[in-house]
Parts: C-alpha cells; structure tokens; sequence
C-alpha cells in the first residue's frame, strides 16, 4: 500500500493536477493506482510540491550511487547534468526495495530548481500515448509525446504546479520535473538530454 501511494504522489505531481497520472495507469483505469489510492494522489496534489524535500517520509543519502544500490531494480543515477544537492530515497524501513523511489534535487542558475526522479517501471510507451488521448482538452495540463535522447519517446506534462518530462529504461522510469512558473519544456527536455 506504501508503494502505491508513493508512486501515486509521484505520478500526482508529473501532472500537477487531479487528473494527473493517479498515474497514466490511474487515468486507463488499470493497476494499482486506479480506484481508491487516487484520492490521496489527489490530495497531494493540491498541497503542492516542497521542491526541497519532494519525497515525504524519505531519507537523505550521501551519493547517487548510494541511492541506486538501494534501489532493487536497474538503474542508473542521473550524470552529466552537476551536482544534486539533495539525493532522497524511499525509506528503506518502509518500502521494499524494487518498490523505492530515488529523488535528486539540484539548484541550476539558469533553470532554477528540479528534480530527477528514478522509479520502477511500471508502464509503457503505449500507456503515454494513450494518456494523452484520454487526458486531451480536459483540465488545465497540456500533455505530449516528444522525442529525446535521440529516439526515446517520452511524455511531456505542462500542469499548473510543474513541468514534467517522464521517460522509460529497461526497468525504471526516469522522470524530470520542476515548477511549471520557472521550469520550462525546453529546459526539462535539455536536462535529459544531458544525462
């Protein structure tokens, strides 16, 4: 239940709305997320996100490598993008392992604060698309299918509380998120590209 509201906060806040991702799977009426755990995806939501700490209840750990070797699922740590000033992880305590969440929060004098944030997959190509075709023309969040990293296809979220690019690799979901008054699209899509 812990690891369905941790992803369901996360998947609330890529969109920044209700309608968010309660996650894509929240929004085709599938997986964990559909039903009950989308209230509280909601709920979180509305408060917001504290761009300082955006994982509520996680520990701070000393390095990326760190943070992915507590991870139970492959993955690598964001590089090429600085230093992050902040690396958060899902409590060990708390969360299984191929449940966690790793969160690094970094300061850019040009982009100002964001987040990449690494998850386990749980979806897929076919599930951004489809999120756009239900989500399109309802609510204030303009969603899209964009290319990066050469030919990745990645959904890109422009929401009232953040700006939201979310990718996938092999076995995690790679998300890069800021706030949506001072993150941009073209500055999410330039940060993963740098990684």
């Amino acid at each position: 239940m812990r690891h369905q509201r941790n992803v369901a906060f996360a998947l609330a806040v890529l969109i920044g709305s209700a309608t968010s991702v309660v996650g894509i799977s929240g929004l085709l009426g599938v997986g964990p997320l559909a039903g009950a755990e989308s209230q509280s995806a909601e709920v979180e939501a509305e408060r917001g996100i504290d761009w300082d700490s955006p994982l509520p209840g996680g520990v701070e750990v000393a390095t990326p490598a760190e943070a992915i070797s507590a991870l139970g699922y492959q993955a690598a740590a964001p590089a090429g993008i600085g230093t992050p000033e902040r690396i958060l992880i899902s409590d060990p305590d708390s969360f299984d392992p191929t449940s966690r969440v790793a969160v690094f929060v970094y300061e850019d004098a040009t982009s100002g604060r964001f987040l990449v944030m690494v998850q386990p997959r749980q979806l897929s190509e076919g599930d951004f698309e489809e999120a756009v075709s239900r989500v399109d023309g309802i609510g204030p969040t303009q969603l899209a299918i964009v290319t990066i990293r050469g030919d990745t296809k990645a959904l890109l979220a422009e929401g009232p509380v953040a700006t939201t690019l979310e990718w996938l690799t092999e076995d995690a979901t790679m998300v890069v998120m800021g706030p949506s008054d001072s993150f941009t699209a073209e500055e999410a899509m330039a940060v993963a590209n740098g990684i």
